[in-house]
């Protein structure tokens, strides 16, 4: 019988790309969008080739797709990442990041489905701490945790979750490092950042994907009964921001215009990678940073 693999967070950047990963092997998708609005950002051509169902905050629609579709596995990659937040921004946190889950986690208790990939990040670990969260965001995706091993106990057979670094890929929308840094190469701009030495751990969005797939297609040997197993996908690309600069200005050939330390750190700023406990086994990433730009900056001559 083939498996059938139930996505969530297909809308966004390591969501999509994960999508055409799974479609590319001719794997069954379905797809829990959480509004109807999270559809549109879905190519026509991913459309076709998927079932989906909208949540709109209604466990129902949940429960009546999971008894109707049987997933083999949810592969949970839904979140809203928040660097910092505001008052206003608290309701739409817990909702996306703990309601949410939480809905999709008793529709797969009342329905018979039995594993899951969750996400979560290493800034829970301000400081390389065992749990410092350096932001709510990093807090909620905690408490998804706490909240999925009641899950695992009652009904659930095995969880894996993974545990992020910072991400990169082509045609990248999201506001983070690199597609800043590269549109500042691209332009004649100045960019105003931080002195610049806090040091990143950068995986390939493809490597992403690659990961998500290895735990698919190893899930059973990968978990344990009644445990959340708990992996982090660090490539092993290590850099300072002025490192990764530096690494443009080579590839591309000219001086950036930064203005650094125009920009005061974050008040709870890695400075060092988290080194995570244990490492996803058989996961070899095949992409590194400097390829990337290099291909990048060949593509722009």
């Amino acid at each position: 019988m083939k498996r059938k693999i139930c996505l969530t967070g297909s809308s966004g950047f390591i969501g999509n790309q994960f999508l055409d990963y799974l479609l590319e092997r001719d794997e069954e998708v379905i797809v829990v969008f959480r509004d109807r609005h999270s559809k549109d950002k879905l190519k026509p051509s991913q459309l076709d080739k998927i079932k989906y169902v909208f949540h709109e905050n209604n466990i129902d629609n949940l429960i009546e797709f999971f008894k109707k579709e049987k997933p083999t596995v949810l592969v949970h990659l839904a979140s809203l990442v928040l660097s910092n937040h505001t008052k206003d921004d608290i309701d739409e946190l817990l909702e996306s990041n703990l309601k949410f889950g939480v809905h999709l986690l008793e529709a797969m208790n009342l329905t018979g489905v039995k594993k899951i990939i969750n996400t979560s990040t290493t800034w829970e670990h301000y400081n390389n701490k065992n749990y410092d969260p350096v932001n709510l965001y990093a807090a909620t995706k905690k408490a998804f945790e706490v909240l999925l091993s009641y899950y695992i106990n009652v009904c659930l057979t095995k969880a894996i979750t993974l545990k992020l670094y910072d991400t990169y890929g082509e045609n990248d929308p999201r506001k983070k490092l690199i597609p800043y840094l590269i549109k500042g190469a691209l332009g004649e701009e100045e960019l105003d950042l931080t002195e610049g030495n806090q040091v990143v751990s950068l995986t390939h969005v493809k490597d992403i994907s690659s990961a998500y797939f290895n735990c698919i297609e190893n899930f059973d040997t990968l978990t344990e009964s009644n445990i959340n197993k708990t992996y982090y996908l660090d490539s092993g690309d290590h850099y300072s921001v002025r490192e990764i600069v530096e690494i443009i200005e080579t590839f591309f050939e000219k001086k950036m215009k930064i203005n650094w330390g125009a920009v005061p750190y974050p008040k709870r700023q890695f400075m060092n990678v988290y080194k995570g406990s244990l490492s996803l086994p058989h996961w070899k990433p095949i992409y590194n940073l400097k390829d990337f730009f290099k291909k990048l900056f060949e593509n722009e001559k």
